[in-house]
């Protein structure tokens, strides 16, 4: 009987043993990402360097059109405009976000101008530089496939016409 209980308690103290390890491990790391200020909301910024799609040379207009496309689907406003420079703004979800995107003829960038406190923008991360929301990401994320995608239609060969019969 005594030798029962000495294993039973054996276990019992072995599992203890485990479950403290993992619950300190955890507040390690938990801890350390408190500390980082990285977390997992946050992320480096995101700023677009990308070309345009081009089967073809494209005209600043055609860019700049697949632009003002891709900022109608996907919701922003343009809220200023200069040769070669388009300033846009998004909100959403009580947040929001203004981005400079310049263009020319072979391709653009999205570069962050502001944002609203809630996207936890700090500029000078010790670790990570630049960092904000990761929600901030998603939407340049969306908006530089948006315009992938409209430059791309807009260069698509036409359809030959329908043969006369």
């Amino acid at each position: 009987m005594n030798e029962r209980i000495s294993t039973r308690s054996t276990l019992i103290s072995s599992f203890t043993r485990r479950f403290a390890i993992t619950v300190c491990a955890a507040a390690v790391l938990i801890g350390a990402t408190a500390t980082s200020g990285c977390t997992f909301e946050t992320a480096p910024i995101y700023n677009v360097r990308a070309n345009a799609p081009a089967a073809r040379p494209l005209s600043g207009e055609e860019v700049r059109t697949g632009i003002y496309r891709a900022l109608t689907v996907k919701n922003w406003v343009v809220t200023a405009e200069e040769p070669w420079n388009i300033t846009a703004m998004v909100t959403a979800g009580g947040h929001s976000a203004v981005v400079a995107i310049a263009y020319n003829t072979e391709a653009y960038t999205i570069t962050r101008l502001d944002s609203s406190a809630g996207l936890k923008y700090d500029p000078s991360h010790p670790r990570h530089g630049e960092i904000i929301h990761r929600r901030y990401n998603h939407w340049i994320n969306l908006l530089n496939q948006q315009i992938q995608r409209e430059i791309s239609a807009l260069i698509q060969p036409a359809a030959p016409p329908p043969p006369v019969s």
